[in-house]
């Protein structure tokens, strides 16, 4: 809906017709555009307040249910930094093993954006076409055409 009055506003600009019935259209529609973003990011924010205290609770739960307990094991020996992260809760000097606190990092890390777009909270409002990074640009479909 939000995009939809976004394209005709961005349509009565292009007409720039000077009646006064149109301007007072256009007025409205920004208006009902400003009341409705309001109302979106107040729901993104309760989403995104929700979800935190969600991933906070399933994080004390796994770490209660894996509490020294080795859930992975690496093909290669972290950095030490990095150790601390994989090898946090662990016993032993085996830097090979992760425990779940790395995993559920990891898994959260990946999972959020899908989530996310999931529950519809992800999507930009960006025009089509375009991406964070800048213009889609897509192959031209008539090289695959030609014939040698």
């Amino acid at each position: 809906m939000v995009v939809k009055k976004k394209d005709k506003i961005a349509k009565s600009k292009k007409d720039t017709d000077p009646r006064k019935k149109q301007k007072k259209m256009l007025e409205g529609i920004e208006a009902d555009l400003r009341k409705e973003m309001k109302e979106l990011k107040a729901l993104e924010v309760k989403a995104n307040f929700s979800n935190g205290a969600v991933m906070i609770a399933l994080f004390w739960v796994m770490n209660k249910m894996f509490k020294g307990v080795v859930v992975g094991r690496l093909p290669f020996q972290p950095i030490t930094f990095i150790q601390r992260m994989t090898h946090r809760g662990l016993d032993g000097e085996d830097f090979f093993d992760c425990s779940m606190t790395f995993i559920y990092t990891l898994a959260s890390l990946g999972l959020r954006p899908s989530i996310k777009k999931l529950i519809g909270s992800g999507a930009d409002d960006l025009p089509r076409g375009l991406t964070q990074f800048g213009p889609l640009k897509l192959p031209d479909q008539n090289i695959y055409d030609k014939q040698d």
